[in-house]
């Protein structure tokens, strides 16, 4: 009997157990990433953040299934339970159809930025954007000087017009230095074996990934850490 009085209360508040399940993802999610990010071991922290990349949506379809549930559930309570007074039903169905409502009302009060995810993402693709710009320039400087790379990325900072934001990572917190970006070219030729000529710092994205620009001009991901 109490069994049965128990999954009754879970199926009539359904859409509200959904709801609590949306933000305590969420919860969980942020509190685990500032846990790791205390913890000496930043590999995990950055495979963290690189596993649920592209995922960050799923707190938002929890929620919207959620409200939808709501709805269903405020016809099913008015016409299914006809056993209850007509009162009781009708203070369930209102309540069910004013959940959703107040919901978006409270959530569209709160403030609001950009996921960090979503805009992890888009930073990347900036980020691909600056090197491969920095690919042009540098490719440009060896042909002018019989096939060697410049000693540093300040050298060929004139073929961009003095444009110094190619020489950052849209996804950096803060511009550090000449450049976001480590360079290995000085003292290299284009005919040399292809290698690396420069690649991400460690703080410029999120979790473990990070760019690498080869020397036969071809823009490579890799992992911070191995």
């Amino acid at each position: 009997m109490k069994t049965r009085n128990l999954l009754d209360k879970i199926l009539h508040f359904l859409p509200f157990w959904v709801f609590g399940i949306a933000f305590l993802v969420k919860i969980v999610l942020l509190l685990t990433e500032f846990s790791l990010t205390f913890a000496k071991n930043k590999k995990l922290l950055y495979d963290f953040q690189d596993s649920w990349m592209g995922r960050d949506e799923l707190p938002g379809v929890i929620f919207l299934l959620s409200l939808v549930l709501s709805f269903i559930w405020m016809f099913l309570i008015f016409f299914l339970r006809r056993k209850k007074e007509l009162a009781d039903r009708w203070c369930c169905a209102i309540g069910f159809f004013l959940f959703p409502i107040i919901m978006c009302f409270i959530i569209n009060l709160l403030p609001h930025r950009p996921d960090k995810f979503r805009r992890e993402y888009h930073h990347r693709m900036g980020c691909r954007s600056h090197i491969k710009q920095l690919s042009t320039g540098l490719a440009m400087y060896a042909h002018d000087n019989n096939d060697f790379y410049p000693d540093n990325l300040e050298m060929i900072s004139s073929y961009f017009g003095g444009d110094r934001e190619i020489f950052y990572c849209p996804a950096a917190k803060q511009k550090e230095g000449s450049s976001d970006y480590i360079y290995f070219g000085k003292g290299k030729k284009v005919t040399d074996p292809v290698f690396v000529l420069l690649e991400d710092k460690m703080e410029n994205h999120r979790g473990n990934f990070k760019y690498r620009l080869m020397s036969d001009n071809e823009v490579i991901t890799s992992k911070k850490i191995e």
